[in-house]
């Protein structure tokens, strides 16, 4: 067991493990628990503020940067680390709004139509970190490489994975590459004093990083892929209609619009003629406000709400999805009475437990 520890200690630092044929390896229970073997409330991390919090399928550390939560056990979050590049777009997206120095309105205002621009932008932020660095220092400095198909695609992408979007799936290979890479690709290191904003600054010298580009447009030559058609016609539904085109990226290359095909799950993504089939991301999406008037909430169910083809609800959400058309919920139960399909009474006995 001790060696075995140590193994699984070198290939995922971090992750707890425990001989279950030790006594002081069995689950404890805190007083104030809901149920035996779990943490209690008072281990656990919270935040309350009066202007924002945000988590991004992240650490609680960050929730809110100007109020870190520390001095939790390890096994709930790790603190005081990297963040990963969607976190980190996360909260600029919401320090952007709040200044508002993302062009979408007065500042320190959220509104249902702004919010809902965010949250379907398609926004890549290693495209902010590190566009510009690929196109003035690895372009023209590949060496034996020639990636002239890959960069004149990069200079025209708009370091977005919207529909209209040029020279995305180049740019995903390429940023998919560098994440596989044991060589360090900033010139920045994680500060802890500034974890929102660090690593940062591409470093281009290193052979693995130029080879990292050159491999990302081998990559879309050997699937014929275009490197100047629109990601309408390179990314599509995987789930339902395949015609239907989709927007958005992994949240590794630091997409917060999340769209990523299943082989990319296990390391195994592959590319066609007509790109990548999107069979994993954003799923059940709502935003929701409220006035004097009562509750108003808007949404998807990404992947439509039927699995049956002949249903007319086995795309219907998907192709709303993939055009921005925002759904209105009903709430109020007049509302919800207007949209009412069907009702079906379920009638039986029932049985005794052990019968």
């Amino acid at each position: 067991m001790p060696i075995y520890s140590e193994l699984v200690g070198l290939l995922i630092p971090g992750l707890p493990l425990m001989d279950g044929g030790r006594a002081d390896c069995q689950w404890g229970t805190d007083p104030d628990a809901p149920a035996p073997g779990i943490f209690g409330a008072s281990h656990l991390p919270t935040l309350e503020r009066q202007d924002w919090v945000a988590n991004s399928n992240d650490s609680y550390w960050l929730t809110n940067p100007a109020q870190p939560i520390i001095g939790y056990n390890r096994i709930i979050g790790d603190e005081g680390t990297e963040r990963s590049l969607r976190t980190r777009q996360g909260i600029l997206q919401v320090q952007h709004r709040l200044d508002g120095s993302d062009g979408l309105g007065s500042p320190n205002v959220f509104d249902l139509s702004n919010l809902q621009k965010i949250v379907l932008s398609g926004h890549i932020y290693s495209g902010d970190l590190a566009q510009a660095s690929v196109l003035a220092n690895l372009c023209p400095m590949a060496g034996i490489f020639n990636t002239a198909s890959a960069c004149s695609a990069i200079e025209e992408w708009d370091g977005a994975a919207t529909l209209s979007s040029v020279g995305l799936p180049v740019w995903q290979e390429f940023w998919n590459n560098l994440l596989n890479l044991s060589t360090n690709y900033w010139m920045k290191p994680f500060d802890l004093n500034d974890p929102v904003n660090t690593p940062s600054g591409l470093y281009t010298a290193p052979f693995a990083v130029k080879k990292a580009l050159y491999d990302a447009q081998t990559k879309i030559e050997n699937a014929n892929l275009s490197f100047t058609a629109p990601l309408s016609e390179q990314q599509h539904c995987g789930v339902s209609d395949t015609t239907i085109s989709i927007f958005g990226a992994g949240g590794g290359i630091g997409a917060f619009t999340i769209a990523e095909d299943s082989d990319l799950l296990s390391g195994r993504r592959t590319l066609g003629p007509d790109g990548y089939r999107i069979s994993y991301g954003n799923s059940y999406i709502q935003t929701v406000t409220w006035d004097s008037g009562g509750v108003h909430a808007e949404g998807f169910l990404t992947y439509s709400e039927s699995t049956d083809p002949a249903s007319p609800h086995y795309a219907d959400f998907t192709q709303a999805y993939s055009q921005q058309r925002w759904y209105r919920f009903p709430f109020h139960p007049d509302e919800i009475a207007a949209e009412q399909i069907s009702r079906i009474t379920l009638r039986g006995t029932s049985t005794p437990v052990g019968e």
